[in-house]
């Protein structure tokens, strides 16, 4: 079924072959570690139980642009939640990496947040290369990637640590939770995605994701190749490197930037397809896109059916199925989660979700051909 992305809107184009800055030597697409070597994920967990005897050193990591408004609630909130996990963590760093402001956002950090952030410009094309960027100035043993419109639970770090003691955990996080009160895009769409137990995850999103440096140096982090996605792209390669992720709901971070109308949810989900045909092997296992597949076949054979069927009920039956798969991801998250969000509600907003998917299939695919073809020859 459909996940919920965690990335937001970036206006963050791709750009292949791009080589960042990263502590020691300069590197394609990663941040390693500044000796260059790979570390195994044994090594990370042997590192991580030495952690535990010394207190973690927590770097964070917050991409920014024209977010000015959102800093102003994001920062003091980090500041509130160090103060009060007091000696059991150091934040070593808070990087805020601003990318192309104009709304005062880097003299704001400068001059009001200096001796808790530190405010980098970077010309990154993609979110997953700016966040590498901030990534590569940090030696914290825990990396936390927060979106600038985050705001942090007062025992953000506490839980961290808590989460962190178990040595085989690379990395952690959980759902964004909407704000109080919510308008009823957010609280629809979270209530189909929260989860209600803490517990091994396949997916943390980008916007609350905390991740030992070493398991991160390990995978070379986000791929900066992917638009969208590269929060399911890392978790994907964490897994696959032996690190066990770990979803835990008191690692609480309040997304402020939500969609607040139908047209801003539909245009964040055909943002968030544009790394739908990263490669072909994930696009053929990716199960959004082949119930998208499936919801381009069911409104095509709904607007024939007036055409073809005869009598109200069969054109309203044939009707009827362009909302079919929709529909079905409701059931399905409400059986996943044990609670029934509202039906329509969530129909009309998966039925948006699925629909940007199909516009941008015929978006993607020419883009895709175009790529793949000189790799073929």
């Amino acid at each position: 079924m459909p996940s919920d992305r965690g990335t937001r809107g970036r206006d963050l184009s791709s750009r292949e072959g791009t080589r960042e800055p990263v502590a020691g030597r300069v590197v394609e697409s990663t941040t390693v570690a500044a000796s260059g070597e790979i570390p195994s994920s044994e090594s990370v967990r042997s590192r991580s139980r030495r952690e535990d005897d010394h207190g973690l050193r927590i770097g964070v990591v917050i991409p920014a642009r024209n977010a000015l408004p959102y800093l102003k609630l994001s920062l003091p909130a980090i500041a509130a939640a160090r103060d009060r996990a007091g000696g059991l963590i150091t934040v070593q760093k808070v990087v805020v990496v601003d990318h192309h402001s104009t709304d005062g956002s880097e003299s704001f950090v400068r001059d009001v947040f200096g001796r808790l952030a530190t405010v980098v410009s970077s010309t990154g094309k993609t979110v997953a290369e700016v966040r590498n960027f901030g990534a590569s100035l940090l030696s914290a043993d825990v990396l936390v990637f927060l979106d600038a419109d985050c705001v942090v639970h007062p025992d953000y770090f506490l839980r961290i640590c808590d989460v962190l003691r178990d040595p085989e955990i690379g990395a952690t996080g959980a759902t964004c939770a909407v704000p109080s009160p919510a308008h009823w895009i957010e609280q629809t769409w979270d209530r189909m995605h929260r989860r209600s137990h803490n517990g091994a995850a396949s997916y943390i999103n980008s916007g609350n994701f905390v991740c030992r440096k070493g398991a991160f140096e390990a995978v070379r982090g986000f791929n900066i190749r992917l638009v969208t996605d590269e929060d399911t792209d890392i978790c994907q390669r964490l897994q696959a490197a032996g690190f066990k992720i770990y979803e835990h709901a008191g690692i609480t971070a309040v997304h402020l930037g939500n969609p607040k109308s139908l047209f801003a949810f539909f245009k964040r989900e055909l943002w968030h397809a544009e790394s739908m045909f990263r490669d072909i092997r994930s696009a053929v296992r990716d199960r959004p896109l082949v119930m998208s597949v499936a919801h381009l076949g069911l409104l095509l054979v709904a607007a024939a059916s007036p055409l073809v069927t005869r009598g109200f009920t069969m054109r309203m039956m044939g009707s009827s199925l362009a909302v079919a798969v929709p529909f079905a991801a409701v059931i399905y998250r409400s059986l996943q989660h044990r609670r029934l969000p509202p039906l329509a509600r969530g129909t009309l907003l998966y039925f948006l979700y699925f629909t940007a998917r199909v516009l941008s299939i015929f978006r993607l695919i020419p883009r895709w051909i175009l790529r793949v073809a000189p790799e073929a020859k």
